[in-house]
């Protein structure tokens, strides 16, 4: 019998429905780190940074709050 790997714990991802003309580096800078957007990019799967119609729901990186939270 082959081991199988145990699911690590989940980590808790923060949501955020794009508005209007926003950009991922937008975004990044009212979370306070404005070059984090090629991390939100990554974990929502996003080849084209500047492509990001509004009414999509992101998912922001664990630890930082969205524009709701404040």
């Amino acid at each position: 019998m082959t081991p199988t790997a145990e699911p690590g714990p989940s980590v808790p991802h923060r949501a955020h429905v794009v508005i209007g003309s926003e950009s991922l580096a937008a975004i990044a800078g009212q979370l306070g780190n404005p070059s984090g957007w090629r991390e939100i990019a990554e974990l929502n799967g996003i080849d084209d940074p500047t492509r990001v119609c509004p009414g999509r729901l992101l998912m922001l990186p664990a630890g930082v709050k969205s524009r709701d939270d404040r």
